[in-house]
C-alpha cells in the first residue's frame, strides 16, 4: 500500500474511532440549514471564484471561447510547455496551436513524466471555496 493512502486512511479511522460500532448513517441527523441560493450576479460569483483561487496561487484567465485555444496557447509558451496530456474528448476549440497534445489513454508513469502538463476541463467550480470538481 502506498505510503499517501496508508495517509489517508489513518485519517479517516482517526476521524471515525468515536462513531458507536452500531451508528448508521441514518441514525445521524445532518443539519441541512445552509444556504441553497444566491441573489449574486454571475459576474460577482465568478469574481468571487478567482478572489478564492487567488489564494491557492492560482490565476484565472477569463477569455471568449472564441479566443480560447490562442490563450492556452500563449500559457503554454509562457511556461515552456510543448508537450500536454489531454483526455480524448477534448474539444476542438481547446486545442491550442504549436503545442503536441497526447491522448491519454492509460499512460503509464514513465510516459506521464515526459510530458509538461495537463490541459482538461472540470465539472464545476465552487466560488465559495475555490473548489473544482473533477469527473474524469
Amino acid at each position: 500500500m502506498s505510503a499517501a493512502r496508508e495517509e489517508i486512511l489513518a485519517r479517516v479511522r482517526e476521524a471515525i474511532r468515536d462513531v458507536p460500532a452500531g451508528e448508521r448513517p441514518e441514525d445521524v441527523t445532518v443539519a441541512r440549514d445552509y444556504r441553497r441560493r444566491t441573489e449574486d450576479t454571475p459576474e460577482k460569483i465568478v469574481d468571487r471564484f478567482a478572489e478564492r483561487v487567488a489564494d491557492y496561487n492560482a490565476t484565472v484567465a477569463r477569455v471568449e471561447t472564441s479566443e480560447l485555444a490562442a490563450a492556452l496557447g500563449q500559457a503554454c509558451e509562457e511556461r515552456s510547455a510543448r508537450r500536454l496530456v489531454v483526455p480524448e474528448e477534448l474539444p476542438a476549440e481547446w486545442r491550442p496551436d504549436g503545442v503536441e497534445l497526447v491522448v491519454d489513454e492509460g499512460l503509464e508513469p514513465d510516459e506521464l513524466d515526459g510530458l509538461d502538463g495537463v490541459l482538461t476541463g472540470c465539472a464545476l467550480g465552487i466560488a465559495e471555496t475555490g473548489t473544482l470538481v473533477l469527473d474524469g
